[in-house]
């Protein structure tokens, strides 16, 4: 009898110390109902004040191109809201270009130029001058509030400039820039200017390019 008993109490023993021992084990595919998985970022888009646990997939809305003005280097999920430098500038003026040595060959006092797109990046312009007649389309790059113009220009004929140098291949080289302080609105600037042939030493320059968008 007395073995009997002391079986049961080892049985009744055994069963305790399992359930003992099984409490508070992770049975491999659980969770503990008191974790809130979500992004953990104030900053972020999907918030979630709740989570104790970062879920890892925090969204950050915003411009993801870095040429832009307004670009987000945080940003996962893109806006489709970038803006450049060069879109203040894109349009048609009207103005003047004006020379400081050779004003009475090529002084322009009524002149209508345009600022356009250009293809190689996203803050490219062409600024497109006509000078005696002859159009001529100056690349640049828009940085902030200005345009920044560093080209090179093969005129065929230099007698359009100067009777001097008629039949004469001439390269105009060009740089300088224009800006703007009211978002484009009105564009100023000085280009410096050189004209260069093979027959003349260089003829230097500096023109104030001025316009209101049309």
């Amino acid at each position: 009898m007395k073995s009997i008993l002391n079986l049961r109490y080892l049985l009744a023993l055994a069963v305790v110390m399992t359930v003992l021992s099984s409490c508070g084990k992770d049975d491999g595919g659980g969770t503990d109902p008191l974790e809130i998985s979500g992004c953990m970022d104030p900053e972020a888009d999907n918030y979630n004040a709740s989570a104790t646990v970062d879920s890892g997939n925090c969204e950050y809305r915003g411009c993801m191109d870095a040429e832009a003005e307004n670009y987000n280097p945080m940003a996962n999920i893109d806006s489709g809201d970038c803006f450049f430098a060069r879109d203040k500038f894109i349009g048609n003026y009207e103005g003047s270009m004006i020379f400081k040595d050779l004003g009475g060959l090529l002084n322009q006092d009524s002149l209508a130029f345009t600022i356009t797109p250009g293809i190689a990046s996203a803050n490219e312009v062409l600024v497109g001058v006509t000078i005696q007649s002859i159009p001529v389309f100056l690349n640049g790059n828009a940085v902030g509030d200005s345009i920044l113009v560093d080209d090179v220009y093969n005129l065929p004929d230099g007698g359009a400039i100067n009777p001097l140098l008629t039949g004469m291949p001439v390269e105009v080289l060009f740089s300088g820039g224009v800006g703007t302080s009211d978002e484009g609105a009105t564009v100023s600037g000085i280009l410096d200017i050189i004209f260069r042939t093979d027959a003349f030493d260089d003829i230097v320059d500096e023109a104030t390019l001025m316009g209101e968008r049309k």
